[in-house]
């Protein structure tokens, strides 16, 4: 399988132990550093201090991918926001961490946030991050796989609510195994009844118990396709219906069918060229 990705290599997990079956436990369990390190804290500000708003990948040194609807409120300033790379406890920064501020968001131009549909977003950063054992680009899965059948081996990660009563968001980073079910499954009169848009998959244990909850919006869904390949996102965590409910999975945005648009948007030489002026020095005038 070739790989859809947007930098010389991703998927890299330096510091990552040998993922077995052991993860089939319900709501997760604790990632150790370096298992993800992809995968980033989108935090705003609040009266307790930054609070973590949803999770992303990062793509390459510049480019983080999310859900376009972690910005559907509008109402903060970009400034205000921080990106947390490389963490795996948000309560308690370590130096292996990377903050950056986010210089632009560019949500898909068809987002729908009263359906979900087309739930995707770039977030650009403001400098570029520096890739080490703790801070590596995701993998995008070539736009030629079959997303339900060839990916077997899939998790799901972020700091998500540990219960679907608590509003508390985990400060530690989550991870935990899942299966991708068909698609007509999952929009059947059983589940979601049509409500699931185009290009979205869905994924849980068939048995419910372990599934992601509001804290990992925008967070990764990543799969291999053998035991030696890279892991790629094939999805973002987008909307569901209950946390670990043995009823509803979740319904995750697939990045394959906008892979054209995610190049073209990193690759934006009018974009490249304003950041360059917008962060060019002026002249002071005396």
């Amino acid at each position: 399988v070739s790989q859809g990705h947007f930098h010389p290599t991703c998927g890299e997990r330096p510091l990552a132990p040998d993922l077995g079956k052991s993860m089939q436990i319900v709501g997760g369990i604790n990632a150790l550093p370096g298992t993800w390190p992809w995968l980033v804290s989108l935090q705003v500000p609040s009266a307790k201090g930054p609070q973590h708003l949803c999770a992303g990948s990062i793509l390459d040194a510049h480019w983080v991918l999310t859900a376009a609807h972690c910005f559907k409120s509008g109402k903060r300033s970009l400034q205000s926001h921080r990106i947390v790379i490389g963490a795996t406890d948000i309560s308690n920064l370590l130096d292996t961490v990377q903050l950056r501020s986010i210089y632009r968001i560019v949500p898909y131009q068809e987002y729908n946030p009263q359906s979900e549909a087309n739930d995707i977003a770039l977030v650009e950063l403001s400098s570029p991050v520096i890739f080490d054992n703790y801070v590596q680009p995701a993998c995008l899965p070539h736009s030629t796989v079959d997303s339900e059948t060839l990916f077997s081996d899939c998790y799901i990660s972020g700091w998500r609510m540990t219960t679907q009563r608590g509003r508390e968001t985990s400060v530690i980073l989550q991870e935990a195994r899942v299966k991708i079910l068909e698609t007509s499954k999952c929009n059947s009169s059983w589940w979601y009844n049509g409500a699931m848009s185009p290009y979205t998959l869905c994924a849980r244990y068939e048995d419910g118990g372990i599934d992601t909850c509001q804290g990992d919006s925008g967070g990764p869904l990543m799969c291999k396709t053998s035991p030696t390949s890279p892991f790629y996102v094939v999805g973002i965590t987008s909307w569901g219906k209950g946390c670990g409910e043995g009823t509803n999975p979740e319904v995750y945005t697939s990045t394959q069918p906008f892979l054209k648009w995610i190049h073209g948007e990193m690759t934006n030489l009018d974009r490249l060229y304003q950041k360059k002026l917008d962060q060019t020095p002026k002249p002071t005038i005396c």
